[in-house]
């Protein structure tokens, strides 16, 4: 069995004893030999290069603008997107506050909370994934 966590859901949780429930509960909930996979941005990488945003997705549809206010102290992103519907011109723009927890950090508590075989990728292609990787995605067993 297994559980999938991706699209950059995980940071919408508050805080690091948020995220370290929703792993003690995901692992609670898999039988023994099951996989939890999830997929983050890198955040450490947005922190240490001060990135602003994301690359513009655009087709002959929509364009989706995604922008990033980062605070150090308390640890907070500010996600701002707006969607621009090219047949309607209708603009739709969002903001959200996120926890970016860094991969180290989720390593660390998958680790603790229990999870073996602990790998970390760059993509879904299974690339490496290094401190320069935009998305993360990390796999455990129970």
């Amino acid at each position: 069995d297994g559980i999938i966590c991706f699209g950059n859901t995980l940071v919408h949780l508050s805080d690091a004893k948020d995220i370290e429930g929703f792993l003690k509960k995901a692992y609670d909930l898999l039988n023994d030999g099951g996989i939890i996979a999830i997929q983050i941005i890198n955040y450490s990488r947005i922190f240490k290069q001060e990135i602003d945003h994301l690359p513009t997705i655009k087709n002959d549809k929509i364009k989706f603008v995604r922008n990033y206010t980062a605070s150090r102290n308390p640890r907070n992103i500010e996600f701002q997107t707006k969607l621009t519907i090219k047949e309607t011109n209708e603009i739709i723009k969002n903001k959200i506050d996120l926890f970016p927890i860094f991969p180290e950090e989720l390593h660390e508590l998958m680790h603790k909370i229990g999870f073996a075989k602990i790998q970390e990728f760059s993509d879904f292609s299974k690339k490496e994934f290094t401190p320069n990787s935009i998305p993360f995605i990390i796999t455990g067993q129970k």
